[in-house]
């Protein structure tokens, strides 16, 4: 009984929820394969052991995997994803 409560007061309060605003935002990754791949495996090899503390040198190994994403080509993600990110909102 309580759960039958509990869902209809969620469904009720999901019609007054509000969208983001970069809801039904995509973004096509293929044009920038790799890069995105290559920030992928920068980020498996150094931010688990950057973010878990079980390097010593967390500083270090923080700048290694800034200075590889950015070799990477991290910057010219980040200005196509804004791009299309500001298209898709001046469509709205």
């Amino acid at each position: 009984h309580e759960m039958k409560e509990w869902a209809t007061e969620y469904y009720a309060s999901l019609k007054d929820m509000k969208k983001h605003p970069l809801y039904g935002f995509t973004f096509d990754t293929s044009a920038m394969q790799n890069e995105f791949s290559q920030i992928l495996k920068n980020n498996k090899e150094l931010a688990t052991v950057i973010y878990s503390g079980t390097v010593a040198d967390g500083d270090v190994k923080l700048q290694e995997l800034l200075e590889k994403n950015k070799a990477a080509g991290q910057e010219k993600v980040i200005e196509t994803v804004q791009k299309a990110v500001d298209e898709f909102m001046a469509s709205k």
